[in-house]
């Protein structure tokens, strides 16, 4: 079972994400939920996950700036961000951290969930290989 950490400072979506998908039916585990970047980096220090999801505006620490100290850590993550901004700035730079998808909110369920089953296939793959 693949692990996954949410990241969201909105507490109603951050719930919500957790509960549109199912999880347990996509052979994944949602194993940690955080407010901000600062606070999922606290949480990866103690225990890695497969599969990030993450907001990309939050206080403290951004969903960028969090992914961007998520990979100078060379952690092996997949991301995939969230946001109600549809900018290309946003965009190229997800893109730069290595980023396998970008959701416009609101978010889509079925979207997000065909976009969890292309990681776990994908990640699948990578690790046979």
């Amino acid at each position: 079972m693949k692990t996954v950490m949410l990241v969201e400072d909105e507490e109603l979506i951050l719930e919500g994400l957790r509960s549109i998908i199912d999880w347990e039916e996509l052979g994944m585990q949602v194993v940690h939920m955080a407010h901000n970047g600062k606070e999922a980096l606290a949480l990866l220090e103690k225990e890695s996950v497969d599969i990030i999801v993450t907001d990309v505006e939050m206080p403290v620490l951004d969903g960028l700036g969090f992914l961007k100290a998520l990979r100078e850590k060379n952690t092996r993550s997949r991301c995939v961000i969230l946001t109600g901004y549809d900018e290309f700035e946003y965009a190229r730079k997800a893109i730069s951290l290595d980023v396998e998808d970008y959701i416009l909110k609101p978010i889509d369920d079925e979207k997000l969930t065909e976009v969890l089953n292309c990681l776990l296939y994908t990640s699948d793959a990578a690790d046979e290989a």
